[in-house]
């Protein structure tokens, strides 16, 4: 349990969020619909989740994916060596994508703002998408966890920026000992 509430906490924490609201305002959620967005991002970002979307279900219910894919967590990260923002689209345990198991793995989708358009860079249902510090191509380096069954294990990896999308660069494994001790495996080559 603590090895799952570091690691939450640390993913949250990296994330770099547009607008703080006032401390004693209620906290607005950032969704698809209202972010500071132009219509034309904000038309291909929709585009894209919600075609995913419907791939991942067997639900006949057009209207409410559509309401779904609007109702998208939206944030924005820091990843371009220039301060430039990437878009970062997240689903809950409702999406179709999330699967039937109750282990808190969600859809995340990362897009980049090129000319009037975004581009998606990548995709990945886990945990959500941490920042790392390192740099390849002009962005920083991301990574993801996906826990693994209802069981304190999760499969993680470093993503890298190839100038067009990211890739897997390396897998490692987070999990808890027998004495309740956090491990966390060396890195390793992906399967």
């Amino acid at each position: 349990m603590r090895a799952a509430a570091c690691l939450l906490l640390l993913m949250s924490l990296n994330q770099y969020l547009s607008a703080q609201p006032h401390p004693s305002a209620p906290a607005k959620q950032v969704t698809l619909r209202n972010a500071h967005l132009t219509d034309q991002v904000r038309k291909d970002i929709y585009t894209i989740a919600l075609g995913e979307m419907r791939d991942g279900s067997d639900e006949s219910d057009a209207a409410r994916l559509e309401e779904m894919a609007w109702n998208l967590s939206v944030s924005f990260l820091k990843l371009g060596k220039d301060g430039s923002l990437s878009i970062l689209l997240e689903g809950d345990v409702d999406n179709p994508l999330s699967g039937v198991n109750a282990n808190g793995n969600n859809p995340a989708w990362l897009f980049r703002p090129v000319g009037d358009h975004a581009v998606l860079v990548f995709y990945n249902v886990g945990q959500g998408v941490a920042v790392e510090p390192t740099f390849h191509h002009g962005m920083r380096d991301i990574s993801t966890v996906e826990r693994i069954g209802r069981s304190m294990d999760f499969s993680g990896e470093v993503d890298e920026f190839d100038g067009k999308t990211y890739n897997r660069a390396y897998c490692f494994e987070i999990g808890v000992d027998e004495k309740g001790k956090d491990t966390k495996s060396p890195r390793h080559h992906c399967p």
